[in-house]
């Protein structure tokens, strides 16, 4: 019974010198993690794919040519509710231009499409179960509002511009690493009705 307490006393001795050791080594002598109350970070960051862009149909009896475009970007806000809990603000955008052939007449057409989100949804991080002050490791839900704009071609048949909007619900899981004390980067995985991954640069303020 001695030696199994002794070991114990040993063992936890042992783990608090290293978890001092790796807090000193990263910078984090208190061992804070990587998200708290009093954490707000900004995030920069791109999407793939562009979900509209791959889901653009030709119309009918068209072939489609190429397209091009960027995005979709996104910014980022995230505010903390509790030590565990924050509040994610997010604006997304992206646009592509895609051109296709028509037979009868002739002639190559082409669409613009412009597409904004603008979602709000809550983080839950598990940081504080992380042994690295430096990473956190998070998941959320939320909604997405997405709008689009889609300009057409003035060669026949002509085309009026449209407007549409769309409610997609929002979940992800990501990751944040910083190898600064206040900059790092993330990576996403999840759905918001404009792309699956998201990765990125993110700041402390």
């Amino acid at each position: 019974m001695k030696s199994v307490l002794t070991l114990c006393l040993i063992s936890a001795m042992v783990s608090s010198s290293f978890a001092q050791q790796t807090a000193e080594a990263t910078g984090n002598a208190g061992g804070q993690p990587a998200f708290s109350q009093g954490t707000r970070v900004l995030s920069l960051g791109l999407g793939f794919p562009h979900l509209y862009r791959i889901g653009y149909e030709v119309p009918a009896g068209y072939t489609h040519l190429k397209t091009t475009g960027f995005g979709p970007m996104y910014v980022k806000f995230e505010l903390p509710a509790t030590d565990h809990i924050g509040l994610v603000t997010s604006l997304g955008y992206g646009t592509f231009h895609y051109s296709y052939f028509g037979y009868s007449p002739q002639v190559v057409h082409y669409d613009d499409v412009n597409t904004f989100a603008l979602s709000l949804s809550a983080n839950y991080h598990f940081s504080h179960w992380v042994r690295n002050p430096r990473a956190d490791i998070y998941a959320g839900a939320g909604l997405s509002v997405d709008y689009q704009k889609y300009s057409y071609g003035n060669i026949p048949p002509y085309r009026p511009s449209e407007n549409k909007a769309h409610i997609y619900p929002l979940f992800r899981v990501g990751a944040r690493y910083y190898p600064g004390q206040n900059f790092g980067v993330f990576g996403e995985a999840g759905y918001d009705g404009l792309s699956i991954v998201q990765l990125g640069f993110c700041l402390k303020l």
